[in-house]
Parts: C-alpha cells; structure tokens; sequence
C-alpha cells in the first residue's frame, strides 16, 4: 500500500492564515505611519534648531549681531507668511534685521515640504537675532523671548514639537499635542 502523501495547506488553513495576518497588519499599519510622522517631526525639528544654533554660535564668534529670518528667495527676508517658506542666516551688525550689501549670508534653507508647517508666535514670528554675547535681542534691543511651533497641517489632534527660546536665548525643544495645525 503505498499512500501518497500530500505535504501543503489546504484552501481552509490558508484562509485562516491570512485573515489573522490582515489583523496583524491593521493593528500594526497605524503605529507605522506614527513612527514616520514622528521621524519627520523630529528631522524638521531639529532642521529648525539647528539654524537658531548656528545664529547664536555665530554670533558669539563674530562678537556681533547674527540674524535668522524668514526668507521665500533665499537673499532676503520677508515679514509675511510662516518661517515654513524657508529661512536665512546672515551676519547684521547694522541691526535693521534685513541682508544689506556687505552683511555675509551663512545659511538659506529652503520651504519645508507639503503640509509641514513651523510658525512662531508673536516676538518670533518674523525673525530671531542673537547678540555677540549670545542672547536674543529684538531690533529696540529688548531681549526677545518666544516659541516656534513644528506641525503637519491638520485638522485634528495631532505631534507637535515647540522649540523655546528664553530670555537668555538658549533654544531647547518639548513635544506637544495640539488640537490642530497651526
């Protein structure tokens, strides 16, 4: 008697393997997309940072005023819209917080991409500028103080990371959650 054995799965068993790994990958898919926009966030984030870290450092070596604005062209600052069009970095001894012929540009970083947003509130919101002794100082020579706020465009509760800068100028950044974007 000689039986043949027939090694594989039948048409039951595969279904059953496949509808427990469609669960797995439903439950699963959600944190994916989370751990991506997460990345992002932090990547943008930091891309952010390290401007306002280069514009104090700068201007601590430089012993003189360095400026970071918002910048559509990349050769000059703008008063509208958010610091997600792009920004610049450039030495300012003359304190107008504009890129005057002679002033050295250091930094032009470019639009942030899609619906990632960085906007900043009231005493940020157009521009950030450090003195030679490393604090930011606003163009009346107050010192300037604020946050700036990196997130996806939403509707709905959504990661959000602030960069705080205090009033001796040291930038550091906290996770948020915001109800929407911006």
């Amino acid at each position: 008697m000689n039986r043949n054995k027939n090694h594989g799965f039948t048409l039951v068993e595969s279904l059953f393997v496949m509808t427990i790994i469609g669960i797995l990958l439903a439950v699963a898919l959600p944190d994916l997309s989370g751990f991506g926009h997460g990345t992002r966030l932090s990547a943008y984030s930091n891309r952010f940072l390290a401007a306002l870290l280069l514009t104090r450092s700068e201007a601590i070596k430089r012993n003189s005023r360095v400026a970071l604005c918002k910048s559509r062209d990349g050769q000059s600052c703008t008063s509208d819209g958010l610091w997600s069009q792009g920004w610049i970095v450039f030495s300012d001894p003359n304190n107008n917080v504009q890129l005057d012929p002679g002033e050295n540009l250091l930094l032009t970083e470019s639009a942030m991409p899609g619906s990632w947003l960085i906007s900043g509130n009231v005493p940020v919101s157009r521009f950030v500028s450090y003195s030679g002794a490393g604090s930011s100082h606003l163009v009346n020579g107050a010192f300037q103080a604020g946050s700036i706020t990196v997130c996806r465009e939403t509707d709905v509760a959504t990661q959000a990371s602030r960069i705080i800068i205090n009033s001796a100028g040291r930038p550091r950044t906290v996770r948020a959650v915001l109800t929407s974007c911006p």
